[in-house]
Parts: structure tokens; sequence; C-alpha cells
């Protein structure tokens, strides 16, 4: 039996991109949205995306936040990404 390792390959891909690369909001587990929804209030935290709208979202938790939003905020978030939200 002969493989062809490009059609291998795309059905690899093609499976990897409607399974395993979903977005981040599929991944966010209820305990963050809890945590950052207060800050939030007028997004529906279903459809962000903490790696898309991390802009957005680091500039609500600063903004609005308390200790737990911070919390996450530092242990969720690059000291990069949260310096260029401030810049």
């Amino acid at each position: 039996m002969k493989i062809d390792i490009t059609k291998l390959y795309r059905r690899v891909k093609m499976w990897y991109n409607n399974c395993v690369n979903q977005p981040m909001t599929k991944m966010i587990k209820p305990s963050v949205k809890e945590i950052i929804k207060s800050c939030l209030w007028d997004a529906l935290i279903d459809s962000l995306d903490l790696g898309r709208n991390k802009h957005f979202i680091i500039e609500r938790l600063l903004e609005h936040g308390g200790d737990r939003q911070i919390d996450f905020l530092l242990s969720y978030y690059s000291a990069g990404d949260i310096i260029r939200v401030v810049k």
C-alpha cells in the first residue's frame, strides 16, 4: 500500500485546525470568566479570545480590576504585553 504523504499531511493539518487549534475562548475556564467578567461588563465573555483580545482585556483589568483581576493579569500575560498596553 502506497501512502501519499501530501494527502496525509493535508488531512492531519485539517484535523488539527478543526479540532485542536480552537479559539482560546473554548478553553477559558469558568473560574477565569468569573474573575474577569466584572471588568468586562459590556463585552460578551464567551466571544472573547484571551490572546487576540489581550489589549482590550489588559486595559480593562488595569482600569477596573481589583486584587484578583491583577493577580490573573500578572500570571497570564507577559510583562511585555502589559507594558505595550500601558504605553
